[in-house]
């Protein structure tokens, strides 16, 4: 557990280095994000992300339950922002080529270990151009666009639709804005200023994805991993995403104290969206 000496180290820190990517011109963004996310954990020796221990470990594993079961199997798999490849050596076995990609060279380290339908590869998230277009049946990614760069965000997603066969789909989660913050900011603000450079809402993010090219979503009823020692299914039952918009539309003009437990309540802590092409 952090002290508050070293919750305020962080936050200071990480809202430097998230200020940096948000002023980064457009074609040296991946360079700073990788050199602000390497002096982070270089200097927050603290860091949860460094830990590693069992327990930190089943709960990822416990989160990432909900990505497993959606994907299904006999597909080509693209997960973005892969980490260390353990979701595409889970998959690998039901599926016929698994592809995971990340912008820290970490993901490198764990190449040699896996399965022969298993590639891990430096790239960044909105510069799919190693892959041709129609390349996958299935894309993922777990709390991974409140990192990318909002100016960047279209550019993401189009790249998505692209690399995906026609009634392809991408299975995306992230923390909604309107119970966040969700990062280190939360101690401090009521707005993200670390590096989650921009959290979305179902409304927003949907209306960036039709934009895009996405063409019908649906939303899983799991209770959210992000608050849940387990994740589990509230019901068996999927429903459009845009009926997630009126709970959403109560939530956002509650006063802040209320907003996080409600937002629970109600399904809406993260954005969980499945989208077909």
């Amino acid at each position: 557990m952090a002290t508050q000496d070293q919750i305020r180290t962080h936050y200071e820190l990480e809202k430097e280095l998230a200020a940096r990517i948000m002023s980064a011109a457009p074609e040296n963004r991946g360079r700073v994000s990788l050199e602000a996310y390497d002096e982070l954990f270089r200097r927050i020796t603290w860091h949860e992300g460094l830990l590693n221990t069992p327990e930190l470990r089943a709960r990822q594993r416990r989160s990432y339950d909900p990505f497993l079961r959606m994907v299904g199997e006999g597909s080509d798999i693209l997960e973005i922002g892969c980490g260390n490849g353990n979701q595409m050596e889970a998959l690998a076995p039901h599926n016929k080529r698994c592809v995971g990609i990340d912008i820290s060279d970490c993901v490198l380290d764990r190449q040699s270990a896996m399965p022969e339908n298993v590639e891990l590869m430096i790239a960044d998230a909105s510069d799919l151009s190693a892959f041709a277009d129609d390349s996958f049946d299935v894309a993922f990614s777990k709390q991974l666009i409140e990192h990318i760069h909002p100016d960047d965000v279209g550019r993401h997603l189009g790249e998505i639709v692209r690399v995906l066969r026609p009634g392809g789909r991408y299975i995306l989660e992230t923390p909604n804005r309107l119970t966040g913050p969700h990062d280190i900011s939360a101690h401090f603000h009521q707005v993200a200023v670390g590096f989650h450079l921009k959290e979305y809402s179902y409304g927003e993010l949907l209306r960036r994805m039709d934009q895009a090219g996405f063409r019908r979503y649906r939303s899983p009823l799991f209770r959210q991993a992000m608050y849940e020692r387990r994740p589990r299914l509230a019901s068996a039952a999927e429903i459009p995403a845009d009926w997630k918009r009126p709970a959403e539309f109560l939530v956002g003009i509650m006063p802040y104290r209320w907003r996080r437990r409600t937002g629970r309540a109600l399904r809406i802590s993260s954005v969980f969206i499945e989208a077909w092409v």
